[in-house]
């Protein structure tokens, strides 16, 4: 169907034009054209800047989530299990299996959401 339809008895012309400009007025209608694709241009190359960096932050927030709690297990119990004299070379074993554990399954729950 038709955008617009002609009434009954009506008649439909079309014309065509062509710009004659003078040698001014056609560096005044390029520099308009150029102007139009250069702010196109930076328009395209700052969306993929942004994508770009919503990517990477997205990927440093996973890196964050998945490092956190082994960083808090460590700073409070590291304290406590790695003393110069004292250390526990079976307790430290253990508590060095239970962060690495954390990190994995921290590192496939990350790859099962897709963030990963």
């Amino acid at each position: 169907m038709a955008r617009f339809e002609i009434p009954e008895g009506w008649m439909a012309q079309a014309y065509r034009f062509a710009l004659d400009a003078n040698p001014a007025q056609e560096a005044a209608l390029s520099s308009h054209a150029s102007a139009r694709n250069f702010a196109y241009n930076i328009d395209q190359t700052t969306t993929q800047i942004n994508t770009k960096m919503t990517v990477a932050a997205e990927r440093l927030a996973v890196i964050a989530a998945v490092t956190l709690p082994i960083t808090a297990l460590s700073s409070v119990i590291g304290m406590n299990v790695i003393v110069n004299d004292r250390s526990d070379s079976v307790l430290l074993t253990i508590l060095l299996l239970i962060m690495s554990t954390m990190t994995v399954v921290l590192l496939v729950w990350a790859k099962r959401r897709g963030w990963w």
